[in-house]
């Protein structure tokens, strides 16, 4: 990107940029800490839906019974299958 007496050479990574604009050294590790907190709790949500699929695929244990219990997902009302339920679905036990 050429322009107003700008070469190319004096043009930075937008990556490097973003990270040169923090304005203080006491911020970066707040920003870390933050960031980890937030992949931490979207591996903990990701781990409870796919244990929530195969729930759905196979069934849960409950109350220390061999048989399993199978429950379905439900999208906006409708049951749909586990791997089409996106965004906001639950889970409810299956009516045999």
């Amino acid at each position: 990107m050429l322009g107003l007496d700008r070469s190319k050479s004096a043009e930075l990574d937008p990556h490097v940029q973003a990270s040169l604009s923090v304005r203080s050294g006491t911020r970066t590790d707040e920003m870390r800490e933050k960031r980890a907190e937030g992949q931490r709790r979207a591996h903990e949500r990701e781990m409870v839906r796919c244990a929530a699929r195969r729930g759905v695929v196979f069934g849960f244990l409950v109350d220390g019974r061999d048989e399993r219990r199978k429950c379905e997902a439900v999208m906006q009302g409708k049951v749909v299958e586990p791997s089409y339920a996106k965004g906001d679905w639950a889970v409810r036990w299956r009516e045999d």
